[in-house]
């Protein structure tokens, strides 16, 4: 797929937008909409929302679709979608980069991105010495070989591209541009939670 070619094969449901030029990727959801309400029912936490956003980067979007296209040429694949908690400090860097996997915190598994099936599941995990103010992400991820995770083992085997936690819960992606982000929540951290 050729660079101009990114421009026409962006989801129907981005709002038109000028690529061409300097652009911020986050397009906010209104409240009242249905496409809020579908979104945020997926959260399913206890926490004082703010504004939800639909992220519209082409460049991460176009990356995320030819790694699509690298798994149906290797066989059977799904996107799932999956969360991933973190500062709202970070949400810049992730919506214009994308998550880095080296600078994750979390080596359960090894280095990699921990994505979590449940935003209560993600939120939970998520390092609370950064204080209430947090953003959780729903991301498209690219499942093909799934390995269950197993004890001192941190690296998936030959073949593999996906960990799977004992619980099933967690879901860990070692290479690059297999998540795409979608959506992000900015929250804070209810007291009576």
């Amino acid at each position: 797929m050729l660079y101009k070619d990114m421009f026409n094969n962006l989801p129907e449901y981005w709002t038109p937008r000028n690529y061409t030029r300097l652009y911020d990727p986050l397009v906010e959801v209104p409240v009242y909409s249905e496409e809020y309400r579908q979104i945020f029912d997926q959260y399913e936490i206890q926490v004082q929302p703010g504004p939800l956003y639909r992220i519209q980067n082409p460049h991460l979007f176009h990356k995320f679709m030819l790694k699509k296209n690298d798994y149906a040429i290797r066989g059977s694949y799904q996107i799932v979608d999956l969360f991933h908690d973190t500062v709202q400090a970070n949400v810049n860097s992730i919506i214009t980069y994308n998550i880095d996997w080296k600078y994750g915190e979390r080596q359960r598994y090894g280095p990699g991105v921990y994505f979590s099936t449940s935003a209560y599941r993600a939120h939970k995990r998520s390092n609370k010495n950064f204080g209430p103010h947090k953003a959780m992400f729903l991301f498209d991820v690219l499942v093909g070989r799934i390995q269950l995770a197993r004890k001192g083992e941190y690296l998936p085997d030959s073949g593999y591209d996906t960990v799977l936690s004992e619980d099933r819960q967690t879901y860990v992606k070692y290479f690059d541009h297999e998540y795409y982000p979608k959506y992000v929540l900015y929250y804070t951290e209810s007291t009576d939670y």
